[in-house]
C-alpha cells in the first residue's frame, strides 16, 4: 500500500514536472488528509504522510502550484497544512442572492430545462439563502426529475422547484403505509435493540 501511495503520488509529481508550468489539483482532500487522530483506515494515513513528504520536494521555481478543496478545513492534518506544503487558504463563501441567480440560470439554460410561466427564478434565488452551487444543482435537477415523473408534464412548473427545494432541506419524504410482515420485521429489529 505504501508503495502504491508512493508511486501515485510520484506520478503526479512526474507529470507536473513534464508539463511545468501547471496546477495539480486535488479534490475533496479532506478525505485522505484528515488529521491522524481522526483516520480510522491505516491506508487513508500512508497516502496523506506521502503527498506530504512529496510536496516538500516541489521548489517555488518548479513551475508546479498544488491546490486543493475541502470544506471541512478543520480536519486536515497540521501536517498537511503547514508553511511551504500549502501557503494560501482561501474560503469561497456561499453565493449571493445575485450569484444564486446566475447559478440558477445557467443550470437551466445549460441542461435546456423548459419552463413554465410561473416560474420564478428570482424568488427561488431568495429562497435559497445560503445554498451553495452543488445544493442549486441538487434542486434544479430534483425539478427536472419531479416534472418528468407525472409523465404528462413537458415543462417545469414553480410547483416541481417547491417540492424539489423541501426535498434538498429535509431529503425525501419515504412513503410510510408499511405492510403487516414489514411492521413485524421493523418491530424485532427494534426489539433487538432493546434486548
Amino acid at each position: 500500500l505504501i508503495a502504491k501511495a508512493r508511486d501515485v503520488v510520484a506520478q503526479q509529481k512526474a507529470d507536473g514536472n513534464e508539463n511545468a508550468s501547471c496546477i495539480i489539483f486535488i479534490d475533496e482532500i479532506d478525505v485522505f488528509g484528515a488529521t491522524r487522530a481522526n483516520i480510522h483506515d491505516n491506508s487513508h494515513q500512508i497516502i496523506m504522510m506521502e503527498l506530504a513528504r512529496q510536496m516538500d520536494g516541489f521548489d517555488s521555481s518548479d513551475g508546479i502550484t498544488i491546490m486543493a478543496s475541502t470544506n471541512r478545513p478543520e480536519t486536515l492534518d497540521p501536517a498537511l497544512v503547514r508553511p511551504g506544503r500549502f501557503d494560501l487558504s482561501l474560503e469561497v463563501p456561499a453565493p449571493d442572492m445575485k450569484g444564486r441567480r446566475e447559478i440558477l440560470d445557467i443550470l437551466v439554460r445549460d441542461r435546456k430545462i423548459p419552463l413554465k410561466v410561473d416560474v420564478n427564478i428570482s424568488l427561488l434565488a431568495k429562497k435559497t439563502y445560503g445554498f451553495a452551487g452543488a445544493e442549486l444543482n441538487l434542486l434544479v435537477n430534483e425539478a427536472a426529475t419531479l416534472a418528468a415523473d407525472r409523465g404528462s408534464a413537458r415543462k417545469v412548473g414553480m410547483d416541481d422547484f417547491e417540492q424539489a427545494y423541501s426535498r434538498v432541506l429535509k431529503g425525501p419524504r419515504r412513503h410510510l403505509d408499511m405492510g403487516v410482515r414489514d411492521k413485524e420485521s421493523t418491530a424485532l429489529h427494534e426489539a433487538g435493540h432493546a434486548i
